[in-house]
């Protein structure tokens, strides 16, 4: 193997000890981290101990030989794994932006900007003064008393996103409106706190900062957080939606998201800002893209928080010595300036919150998050020691600092959170989008629609030209063939003017030939990662070996369509006034009350819920069985009821008494209904009925247009 020149080859022993010392860091951190929320406590506590026990605090004063063998003063080693730390403050960060709501920041700008103004000025100017009245012995000369009193108060006025972030999470605070304005305020204080630093390393190297040099510093990061918050937000849709279209799949779609986010982490840093601000904004933008899929995000965040989080702040813990930190001058110095750096960010956000009408316990639960340092606070107090400002005993204080505030963090959160009720307007934002995130509908982005032409296939496509006025859906045509012979012209122009006539999509066509139909289909829906697999009834209103087929082995839900008996020529126009939908009260009986709800919206149609129960005899049941069958039943379509009201359905409800479920559906769809819309589970049936026998015979019996989606 050759390397560049300047390049050194990393050596057997520093693999094996680097290797070591990532092993080391991550099962201690994941062992303590799961040791206190076992405990009802934050992860991020226990992760955080990790490091101390390993660092020189423990580990280094009770076994020094032990500790030097582990973490020896390899310059190699420790800048791989200082370089190893930033990798995974990044992807901590990215997955922070992925819970930033955008609307609710926009609604609560003012809030979190007077509560970032106060918890940057107020602990500024405590700083100030701290570093004015320390005694001389804290700084490397008499001549860097201005700048030193600069660094402690940046260092004392700056916040740590990724340790509020981890902590909101660990809490299951992180969407309440407090969380959201607590990590807002947080960004605005660490962009403006990354400028002041800029300027105090400016002096320490310079000797003077120019108007100028501040001026660029300011532009830059309101220009980078201005674009990439506006324009940025279509950008990046665009090229996650590109990549997606072009490689579908998780694996594409979390490389895009991880290839975005070093993207404006390298931006923010060759501007001279800081790469975190960079990964924090590309998480925003990637989180706020309607085609990013919830299995990447669930993918990111479990490993970011199982391996990523674990290692960056156990590394952090490592920074630390206490033991160093037990002499009368380092002690006193270290609780002065921990009760200063507190103090003034408690003082401060709650100044800014009183501003702005918080009240008394929302106001502590800002200061309680913005006050931890963590990283943020190591980060400048290292520039300052290798800028020659801070003195090594100083560094030590401010270390000390930095994870003492963000080891209290956590159970002060708890504690104010304890105390600030969940108002009505914030559980209905809560409740709504949990909704969201459970949602079939949300997590719809790519349909599969297989042709071979013909009436159903067409109603297929108007109704999901319909099914995409709800968030943008990718359509992918796919026209079959046992030869080589290419699809009728005609059938895919009937296509795309169903879908034009409903406002939907133009199709991505395919054609694909080969003897085994089912086969080819599957392959394509498996390979392209589809969401829905959308097909046409056989002309004979059965379902046919192929359709069986493709149903058993379909990697995703399946709908069948059957067009209008009376739906005779192509490009008939389609029109549903009425839908009946017959729920059962599964998870997709609610997935089919989504899809229908969303139709019946665009349609400005009405949707007739049913659920059908079977006569119940008193002398055989009790006497009050009946009613409890029907009160039962009336709940359940109450339930898919107020599902589709939530999304703009006009909704009536009916409980019938049958027998036969299927007969009650046919006899009601007589009466004036446009579409019948059910939904059923797959299940093997001597080797063939895969949609269940009241399926089949709806779609056999339908007068009039029926869809069947399936588990």
């Amino acid at each position: 193997m050759t390397f560049a020149a300047g390049l050194a080859p990393l050596s057997h022993e520093a693999t094996l000890l680097f290797l070591s010392q990532l092993a080391l860091l991550l099962g201690v951190a994941r062992f303590f981290g799961e040791w206190m929320r076992r405990r009802d406590q934050p992860a991020v506590i226990g992760e955080l101990l990790a490091g101390l026990l390993l660092g020189p605090s423990v580990l280094g004063f009770v076994a020094p030989n032990w500790y030097a063998a582990v973490f020896p003063a390899d310059q190699v080693v420790t800048d791989l794994l200082s370089a190893f730390s930033l990798f995974c403050v990044l992807l901590l960060l990215i997955v922070t932006g992925l819970e930033i709501d955008l609307r609710l920041i926009v609604q609560r700008i003012r809030t979190a900007a007077w509560v970032s103004a106060g918890g940057l000025l107020v602990p500024f100017g405590f700083g100030l003064g701290l570093g004015a009245l320390s005694p001389a012995e804290f700084m490397s000369g008499p001549d860097k008393r201005m700048v030193f009193s600069l660094f402690v108060a940046v260092n004392l006025s700056i916040s740590a996103i990724p340790v509020i972030a981890k902590t909101l999470k660990d809490l299951k605070v992180i969407r309440r409106d407090l969380g959201q304005i607590n990590l807002a305020a947080a960004m605005l204080d660490d962009a403006v706190g990354w400028i002041l630093l800029a300027v105090a390393a400016g002096l320490a190297t310079k000797g003077e900062v120019t108007v100028q040099d501040v001026g660029l510093k300011l532009l830059a990061s309101v220009g980078v957080m201005g674009v990439a918050l506006t324009v940025g937000r279509s950008w990046a849709n665009r090229f996650l939606s590109a990549v997606d279209q072009w490689a579908p799949g998780e694996a594409s779609q979390l490389g895009a998201a991880l290839f975005l986010a070093l993207a404006f982490s390298i931006l923010t840093h060759g501007l001279g800002l800081e790469s975190m601000l960079g990964a924090f904004l590309a998480g925003i933008l990637i989180g706020q893209s309607p085609r990013l899929k919830s299995q990447v995000v669930h993918a990111l965040e479990l490993f970011t928080s199982s391996f990523c989080a674990p290692i960056f702040f156990a590394t952090a813990g490592l920074k630390v010595n206490f033991p160093a930190l037990l002499t009368p001058s380092l002690l006193t110095m270290t609780a002065v300036v921990l009760l200063v750096a507190t103090l003034g960010k408690y003082i401060g956000c709650y100044l800014g919150g009183k501003i702005v009408g918080l009240t008394h316990w929302q106001c502590l639960t800002l200061g309680s998050g913005m006050n931890p340092r963590g990283a943020m606070g190591v980060i400048v107090a290292r520039i300052g020691l290798s800028l020659g400002i801070l003195t090594q005993d100083m560094y030590s204080v401010m270390i000390a600092m930095a994870i003492l505030t963000s080891l209290a963090a956590p159970p002060l959160l708890r504690w104010t959170f304890q105390n600030v009720p969940v108002t009505p307007e914030e559980q209905s934002r809560l409740s709504s989008e949990l909704g969201r995130a459970e949602s079939f509908l949300n997590s719809l982005r790519r349909v599969l629609l297989p042709s071979r032409g013909g009436h159903n296939v067409e109603v297929a496509a108007h109704l999901l030209g319909h099914l995409s006025h709800h968030h943008p859906v990718a359509i992918t045509a796919l026209f079959t063939s046992p030869g080589g012979e290419p699809p009728p012209a005609q059938a895919a122009e009937a296509i795309a003017a169903q879908l034009l006539r409903s406002q939907g999509p133009a199709p991505r066509v395919m054609h694909c030939h080969s003897p085994s139909v089912a086969p080819s289909i599957l392959g394509e829906a498996e390979k392209g990662s589809y969401d829905l697999l959308v097909l046409g009834a056989t002309r004979d209103r059965s379902l046919s070996p192929v359709l069986n087929e493709v149903l058993k082995g379909s990697p995703c839900p399946t709908v069948v369509v059957q067009a209008h008996p009376n739906f005779e020529k192509p490009g008939d126009q389609v029109s549903f006034k009425r839908i009946l939908l017959p729920v059962v009260g599964t998870n997709y009986s609610l997935r089919a009350t989504e899809v229908a709800a969303v139709i019946a919206r665009s349609m400005q149609a009405t949707v007739s819920i049913l659920h059908v129960v079977p006569p119940l005899d008193g002398e055989s049941h009790g006497p009050h069985a009946h009613q409890l069958s029907l009160t039962f039943a009336q709940q359940i379509v109450d339930h898919h009821a107020d599902l589709a009201r939530r999304l703009g359905a006009q909704v009536d409800t009916r409980v019938l008494e049958d027998h036969s479920p299927s007969s009650a559906i046919l006899t009601l769809a007589a009466e004036n209904f446009d579409l019948i819309f059910m939904a059923t589970g797959i299940r093997p049936v001597g080797g063939q009925d895969f949609m269940g026998h009241r399926a089949e015979r709806v779609l056999r019996g339908a007068p009039c247009a029926a869809v069947v989606m399936s588990s």
